[in-house]
């Protein structure tokens, strides 16, 4: 996985200047790849982390941003990684597509949490690590719900900025964002039905990430009537 950096006066360093005392202390999670806060600094917290099993937990984008920020140092195995070294640790090759668009997001003011729904988990109300992680941001119990397609895997549910906002009931998302490269194939019908079900109310954009570059697609369900003598119609998605 290679990965290039502008050098800038926006990107913070987590030496020199900034004391350590200043800056909120994480430690990496290999085996569950969540971030435990050890000292929390700032007021980040109203709309990072969650708590698990009376842990604050980080999610890895949730971390990196900080640490891009200069809010943050995360430790693995006893010493401080640098940011870097924290792309390379924290981030799967398939992850850094939906880090990018998270992080323009984050930088536009939103709220911005992720939703990690795993078709491999025995039942619904079993979900993964993640999922107990994320899962108080739904408004909808995920043992209600049908069992996601087996391509479901990672979306973004956006929030406006709000005074008083609750990690812990945020209320419906703005909008819903999956990200994807322009090879990747367009999510099928299947997925696109479970997601409608999953937030009925909440639009659902599709961003096509191509390096540096990100394209928003809205998508939609409209009804398209048949030419026949029958009354009906039927469903399909549209894209614009």
């Amino acid at each position: 996985m290679n990965i290039h950096f502008q050098t800038g006066s926006n990107l913070p360093s987590l030496t020199g200047s900034l004391s350590r005392k200043a800056l909120s202390q994480g430690v990496w999670g290999d085996e569950q790849r969540v971030v435990e806060i050890t000292a929390k600094k700032g007021s980040h917290w109203a709309t990072h982390g969650h708590t698990h099993s009376d842990r604050l937990l980080l999610l890895p984008e949730e971390a990196l941003f900080l640490m891009e920020c200069g809010s943050l140092e995360v430790q693995a195995a006893g010493l401080p990684l640098s940011l870097q070294q924290a792309y390379h640790t924290l981030l799967s090759e398939s992850d850094l597509i939906h880090y990018q668009v998270y992080s323009c997001l984050k930088r536009l003011g939103y709220i911005v949490h992720k939703v990690v729904l795993s078709p491999g988990r025995k039942s619904e109300s079993e979900p993964t690590l993640e999922g107990e992680c994320i899962k108080t941001v739904s408004c909808c119990p995920l043992c209600t719900l049908p069992r996601p397609p087996p391509e479901a895997h990672q979306l973004l549910e956006v929030y406006q900025p709000k005074p008083g906002f609750q990690k812990s009931s945020p209320g419906p998302p703005a909008f819903r964002v999956m990200a994807a490269r322009p090879k990747d194939h367009f999510p099928g019908v299947g997925l696109l039905g479970w997601l409608e079900k999953l937030r009925p109310t909440a639009p659902l954009k599709f961003c096509i990430v191509d390096s540096n570059s990100t394209a928003y697609y809205s998508i939609a369900t409209s009804q398209i009537p048949t030419l026949s003598n029958k009354q009906h119609s039927t469903a399909s998605h549209s894209v614009s």
